[in-house]
């Protein structure tokens, strides 16, 4: 900023003007100081003249020497003196240089006087006009030419002898010497104009000189101060890397070509045991250890012929070794960096010790791949040694065991959770360990008390039911775990190799299937996946598949079964009852796919399309049917990961909302074993469906091993008597007394109660005794489709049905009365 203040902004004419005068200056004044020697020099040499020369030359009769030097001496004083005074006093100005001139062209006319007109003495004055012309002035060359035409006219006219002496031929002689007087200051004059020109193009040149100056001064200051600048943001760049360099905690390390370490970080000490100034100048190999130091000159060598490697611009985990010896992992970044003006590219690398994260990379490894509580391999890994053995194809035989111990959830809840978790220990102990050493196998623990165990390098299909049936005795031997003794077996499903299993989930699944078909043949025994299992797992996958698209294809319905009210005989409402149309298979009931669905997670989209569908038909017959012929209430049927899934009670709110019709028209049905699974979870989620107005039902009460108290503590509204109870009421005494307590129980909790599968006039009566208001079941009506509901309503409004009229004849049992509190016995006859 400093130096554009000093830029001189002056036009480029009046700078231009200011050097011509600056240079007009000092000629002038070296011009006056030459007339001022030559004013003295002419003076002295007049005098001299007139003293030794002019009486031997003179011609004329009025010549006198004395007269001469007495007029040279005073007129050439005269003339003289006033020019020197200007130049010592005003040297350089105009009237000094006006002076000059009249005194040089007087001492011309003084000579030409005094010579009478010689012809030489001319020659004064073409010398006094060429040093006149020294000023480059031509208005000063033109006054002078004035004085001597004046002189010549004037002294050429009245006295000619004294301007012309004994030459004269002609009166116009005065006229011809004025012309050449004229001629000599045209050409002097245009010679000061071309030593003017000559003047203004130096004064040019000079500016343009000094404006170049100026521009490369500014150019200089300029480019100084940014590389002044730029040193500074140098240093400041370098001081802040090395303080980077110095307070990374990963080294980096800069070698040349041949491996020389260039620069250090401090971190180098740390890591490797080496002080930067120590590693500085010493060859890189000497961090690593074999066999990387025998290859790092080849590799060097290679770089240098190819220009290529491997190393560069990727991480690689490499061995690095300290100081004392130590070997350990690292990660080495290394990239090339060029640096101007050298012909060798430097090599910059970073150094990371990962010896932890290596050490933690293992035990998340472990981690991911086995069981923490037994140390086996879990399901990940085994699905791993299991598809390699399917993908190895090589002619061996293998096979898979698949192990659930019987009565492990007795043992757990009765002993705890701790004796649980120490009896699966000692089981997997004894798959380690007690087992032949021969045996090629590798055990796993899926979760709970399900164990594989992968059979490799058989000889024939059949060694896997020897290795089994020795599980079995290894297994079924009693295990004492601290004050406890207990008794365990293990039910075993095969699956073979040679059912060409093309995934390891396929045969984990086959020999799943085949322990649940030994759980169901008694326990404590094996089954061998065959053909017969493989139709049911083909047909259990092509369901599976199926249901993954069946809401896409639009395959899935709802059937309506009516709830009937015992007293009036008419339609109460409706259970929703799913079916599946399969294209190949036909109509699928929902006993065949639901569980399925609940295995693969398919039951929640599967749920949240039957409620709505549900809300939607209900809707449907809102509008299109009168009361009298369409249901009060629809029922849903939900399943335990449905109602836990994290948007289910949003899912039945924009289903109420959707389809506008009132919250406590819908029924959701859960069985005693959702609830008691996980009950504070579960009665969190129906509080806040009751709170939107929802009915809570109970399905199939009294087939789960929920306490009646609990029912208080249940966010319910109805109960729905399993079919079992019903089925056995005319039969069995003790079943009436418990379905007569039930009731009991659910009009002092304000319940409503549902009977199910009532299929007979008996049935029916008998209910209708006990004071059971609904009732469900083969005896009214199987589940139809919804355009058959209005028509099954219309119908019942011309029955009625009477109480007792089937009652079995010798039963005696307690009917409730009006007041179902004050029972009273009635006594029935044959």
């Amino acid at each position: 900023m400093e130096s554009n203040n000093n830029i001189d902004i002056t036009p480029t004419s009046h700078r231009i003007a200011a050097l011509l005068r600056q240079n007009q200056f000092v000629n002038n004044f070296a011009v006056d100081r030459l007339f001022v020697g030559l004013m003295v020099v002419q003076w002295v040499t007049a005098i001299a003249a007139a003293i030794f020369i002019s009486p031997k030359t003179w011609i004329g009769t009025t010549s006198a020497t004395y007269l001469h030097v007495w007029t040279v001496m005073l007129l050439g004083g005269a003339i003289s003196s006033l020019p020197v005074f200007l130049r010592l006093k005003y040297p350089g100005q105009t009237f000094t240089r006006y002076v000059i001139a009249v005194a040089q062209v007087l001492w011309s006319l003084l000579l030409i006087y005094l010579t009478g007109g010689r012809i030489e003495t001319y020659f004064h004055i073409f010398v006094s006009l060429a040093f006149l012309s020294f000023y480059r002035e031509w208005r000063l060359l033109v006054f002078s030419a004035i004085l001597l035409t004046v002189n010549q006219l004037i002294l050429g006219v009245l006295w000619p002898h004294s301007v012309y002496g004994v030459f004269i031929e002609s009166p116009l002689r005065w006229f011809e010497h004025t012309i050449w007087v004229i001629f000599e200051v045209m050409i002097l004059g245009i010679c000061c104009r071309r030593s003017q020109a000559e003047m203004r193009i130096n004064a040019e040149y000079q500016e343009h000189l000094a404006r170049t100056n100026r521009h490369i001064e500014q150019q200089v200051q300029e480019r100084t101060r940014e590389l002044n600048l730029n040193q500074q943001k140098l240093s400041t760049t370098q001081a802040r890397l090395q303080a980077m360099l110095d307070s990374t905690l990963d080294p980096m390390i800069t070698i040349n070509c041949r491996g020389i370490v260039q620069t250090a970080s401090n971190s180098v000490e740390t890591v490797f045991g080496w002080k930067p100034d120590e590693l500085i100048g010493q060859n890189i190999k000497v961090l690593m250890p074999e066999p990387y130091r025998s290859n790092h000159d080849g590799y060097l060598a290679r770089y240098q012929q190819t220009g290529k490697s491997e190393l560069l611009g990727q991480p690689r985990e490499l061995h690095a070794m300290h100081r004392d010896g130590t070997v350990f992992h690292c990660l080495l970044s290394l990239w090339k960096v060029d640096i101007p003006d050298q012909s060798e590219p430097l090599f910059m690398g970073i150094l990371r010790n990962i010896t932890e994260e290596k050490r933690l990379m293992t035990q998340l490894h472990e981690n991911a791949y086995h069981d923490v509580l037994t140390g086996l391999p879990n399901r990940l890994s085994i699905l791993d040694s299991i598809q390699g053995a399917i993908d190895r194809n090589n002619g061996d035989h293998f096979a898979l065991l698949f192990l659930d111990f019987d009565g492990f959830k007795l043992i757990n809840d009765s002993l705890g959770h701790e004796v649980g978790d120490e009896l699966l220990k000692a089981i997997a102990t004894r798959l380690r360990c007690d087992l032949r050493k021969t045996d090629k196998v590798q055990a796993a623990r899926l979760g709970g008390d399900e164990f594989v165990v992968l059979l490799t390098g058989l000889f024939s299909p059949s060694d896997a039911i020897i290795v089994t049936e020795r599980l079995l005795k290894v297994l079924s031997e009693s295990y004492k775990l601290g004050t406890h003794t207990i008794y365990s077996s293990a039910s075993i499903g095969i699956a073979s190799g040679e059912d060409r299993f093309e995934k390891a989930s396929d045969m984990l699944r086959a020999a799943d299937m085949a322990m649940y078909e030994a759980k169901a043949a008694g326990k404590a025994c094996y089954v061998v996946f065959d053909h017969t299992l493989r139709s049911k797992a083909n047909s259990r996958l092509q369901i599976e598949n199926g249901l993954r698209q069946a809401i896409e294809m639009d395959e899935l319905v709802l059937a309506y079964q009516p709830i009937i009210s015992l007293e009036t005989g008419r339609l109460s409402g409706v259970e929703a009852l799913l079916r599946w149309v399969h294209p190949e298979l036909g109509n699928v009931y929902s006993d065949k796919f639901i569980s399925i669905a609940e295995e693969t997670g398919m039951i929640v989209p599967i749920g949240r399309w039957v409620i709505d569908e549900a809300c939607r038909q209900f809707a449907d017959w809102q509008h299109s049917q009168s009361v009298a012929t369409r249901p009060l209430c629809v029922h849903v049927n939900v399943s335990r990961k449905q109602l836990l899934s994290s948007d289910f009670v949003r899912t039945v709110e924009q289903s109420l909302a959707r389809h506008a019709i009132p919250s406590g028209c819908l029924h959701l049905e859960v069985t005693e074993s959702v609830i008691m699974e996980d009950p504070a979870a579960t009665i969190a989620v129906l509080n806040q469906l009751k709170q939107l107005g929802v009915k809570i039902d109970i399905d199939d009460f009294g087939t789960g091993y929920s306490s009646l108290s609990c029912l208080q503590d249940f966010p319910i509204d109805v109960l729905k008597i399993d079919r079992t109870f019903v089925a056995n009421i005319g039969r069995v005494n003790n079943f009436a007394a418990l379905l007569q307590a039930i009731l009991v129980l659910a009009d002092n909790l304000n319940l409503q109660v549902v009977a199910e599968g009532i299929e007979d006039a008996d049935q029916l009566a008998l209910l209708q005794a006990l004071g059971c208001e609904y009732g469900q079941g083969y005896f009214f009506a199987k589940p139809m489709p919804p355009n058959e509901i209005p028509v099954f309503a219309s119908s019942r409004l011309k029955k009625t049905i009477r109480k007792f009229e089937a009652l079995p004849r010798s039963l005696s049992m307690t009917i409730p009365a009006k007041n179902v509190n004050q029972p009273h016995k009635c006594e029935v006859e044959v």
